[in-house]
């Protein structure tokens, strides 16, 4: 762990690289529960569970602190560390603040650990590493085609699911994710998958129209795939975003 944590230090990039893979993996847990001989001497620690992004997210915010102390100690002086739309956020998290005080106290200790184990963590864990990782259009394009293949794998996971009759009422089927062994990346629910293929759609269009030649075609050949994916999950969410999308698209296009 320490050796993996101290490379990332130096390699911060690679991390966040692993980062974008992983953010729409949230379906994926891992629990110390799992591995008893592991942890039989600390039984406290049983009961930790989260999704694999989440552990990374934070192993690679310990190893960028890293980077910033080593920083300071050779050259003396600490980079600046952008934290975007500050003020914005606090005041929602203002928000959620606020609508604790209307809640049994019992709760209300369980809505603060909410809020930081999802609101702060989703602003720490995710925006100010990646704003502060992605400093140069190289790693931008490089995290953008790392999401897209994952799109792509998400997609041939849906298109395979149709294929198998994964899900099926009476004869009628819809793109869903499924387990692959023990692992299930995208959980067991299909509006899961619309979330990730969705997400990734602009990713595609976007490299499609930026490229030319035959990556031009490729990349096209992908959205479509991933489009059609995402409609297939029958999802309304997925619909409604891939509707507002199009208009979206439509009009940056004009």
């Amino acid at each position: 762990f320490i050796s993996l944590v101290w490379f990332l230090s130096y390699r911060l990039d690679i991390g966040w690289y692993i980062l974008v893979v992983l953010s729409p993996m949230y379906q994926w847990f891992f629990s110390f529960g799992d591995y008893p001989s592991f942890f039989s001497s600390y039984p406290q620690l049983a009961d930790i569970q989260a999704p694999v992004v989440e552990f990374w997210a934070l192993i690679l915010l310990i190893a960028f602190g890293i980077a910033h102390v080593r920083t300071w100690f050779i050259q003396g002086k600490i980079h600046r560390i952008t934290l975007p739309g500050l003020l914005c956020y606090a005041l929602f998290l203002l928000t959620a603040i606020i609508s604790l005080v209307s809640l049994p106290y019992e709760e209300a200790i369980t809505g603060v650990r909410y809020m930081f184990r999802f609101l702060v963590f989703l602003y720490i864990g995710y925006i100010v590493l990646g704003v502060n990782i992605v400093r140069d259009e190289r790693i931008w394009q490089k995290s953008l085609a790392f999401f897209a293949y994952v799109g792509l794998f998400a997609a041939s996971m849906g298109a395979t699911s149709l294929v198998l009759g994964v899900w099926n009422a009476d004869g009628f089927h819809r793109a869903v994710p499924f387990a692959i062994g023990h692992w299930m990346p995208f959980g067991d629910q299909h509006i899961f998958l619309g979330e990730t293929l969705t997400t990734a759609l602009p990713v595609f269009v976007y490299f499609w129209y930026r490229s030319t030649g035959k990556r031009k075609m490729w990349w096209g050949i992908g959205a479509c795939f991933v489009g059609i994916i995402a409609l297939l999950t029958l999802s309304r969410a997925a619909w409604i975003t891939l509707f507002v999308s199009s208009i979206l698209f439509l009009c940056l296009i004009y």
